[in-house]
């Protein structure tokens, strides 16, 4: 087949045309890529501080609730570090607000730490009251306070004894609970006296002894109140709780020590300044020793063994009213033989049989050994 030189020069241009197209194309993705590349980048959006509303309420001594107005709180920011015996506690942020005459605060440009939690505080009458810790996501409504009262009637306290026996030493370990049923807060912090925890010593006679058993100062473990007010301290021997007591239960607060046990028996005791509601002792020891424990007041037991202990649960019936101690009496005994007593005795006999013909026979040995 023949083609004609207008038909060649047709298909060369369109063959050319076609090139300058794909070059063109070829040219805007490469540009478009450089200008791409070039292009810097644009920095994260800052985030806006979080407004957070928390309203102020007022309980009077009668109950009463009602907004309180121009008070001047402050939210919180902290992280907690991991310590030898608790965690180290570092605030990171605070902001400031003042409610208005409906009680309202609202925190203003309040911006978010990682791994932190928020707390509001809120001063009224002398006493610092918290809320509990929250995130930002779920903040709480409200924050309450109370006024200030010396009366104790509405305080109680709720005991958990944990006593591990040991060869020479009882650990003992406890759980405090402090309830105020009342309508107002009760402040020990600059009181004559603080408030005393019912701490395990030995008695005299028909007394618990409190004074000389702690040293004065912060007590071994650093025990810390649940609420974050107020310490844990030793005075004249006893354990104190210096701080307010805040209607409710959310006071608590635990401590370790350790009791000399040599002797043959134990009678220990616990006293309190205000009314026991509800008092357990739990006793616990290994294979090495099989101690005898009761409560000498009106208690049930329960009873619980393991491969490796033995535990038992004294359950007080009934509360402890102010100064009545709770009794635990222990009997250090070894353990207990599961050999019956006569076989235990022919054994003996024999034993004591053979050893003096051992010895019969070492002393003919030497008299022949000389002659």
């Amino acid at each position: 087949m023949y083609y004609s030189s207008t038909q060649l020069l047709s298909g060369v241009g369109t063959q050319a045309s076609r090139l300058n197209v794909a070059g063109l194309v070829i040219i805007t993705l490469c540009w478009a890529g450089v200008a791409q590349a070039e292009t810097p980048k644009t920095a994260l959006p800052v985030v806006a501080g979080t407004s957070i509303p928390v309203k102020v309420i007022e309980v009077t001594p009668e109950g009463v609730q009602r907004p309180l107005a121009g008070a001047q709180a402050w939210l919180v920011a902290i992280k907690r570090k991991p310590g030898p015996h608790r965690a180290k506690v570092e605030t990171v942020g605070r902001w400031m607000a003042r409610s208005d005459e409906q009680g309202q605060l609202l925190f203003r440009g309040v911006q978010s730490h990682p791994g932190a939690s928020y707390q509001v505080l809120q001063p009224f009458q002398g006493v610092s009251y918290r809320s509990a810790e929250f995130s930002l996501t779920s903040p709480p409504r409200e924050i309450r306070v109370y006024h200030l009262s010396q009366n104790t009637e509405g305080i109680g306290m709720r005991v958990h004894w944990t006593i591990s026996v040991g060869e020479i030493y009882l650990r003992v370990s406890q759980v405090i609970r402090v309830e105020n049923s009342g309508m107002t807060t009760v402040d020990y912090t600059h009181s004559l006296q603080g408030l005393r925890v019912p701490t395990l010593s030995y008695m005299i006679g028909a007394r618990v002894m409190t004074h000389g058993m702690f040293p004065p100062g912060t007590l071994h473990g650093n025990p810390a109140p649940s609420t974050g007010q107020g310490r844990i301290e030793a005075e004249n021997g006893a354990v104190v709780y210096r701080g307010p007591v805040e209607p409710g239960n959310r006071l608590f607060f635990e401590l370790s020590y350790n009791i000399p046990f040599k002797n043959q028996a134990a009678r220990l005791g616990a006293v309190s300044d205000v009314p026991i509601l509800d008092a357990a002792a739990s006793v616990r020891w290994g294979h090495m020793v099989s101690p005898k424990v009761r409560l000498e007041s009106k208690h049930r037991a329960i009873w619980r063994k393991q491969a490796s202990f033995t535990e038992v649960d004294l359950l007080q019936v009934g509360n402890l009213e102010p100064g009545q101690p709770l009794v635990v009496n222990l009997n250090h005994l070894p353990i207990q033989s599961n050999i019956p007593q006569w076989i235990a005795g022919v054994i003996g006999v024999l034993a004591l049989a053979l050893f003096i013909l051992l010895v019969m026979g070492f002393a003919m040995r030497r008299r022949s050994e000389v002659a």
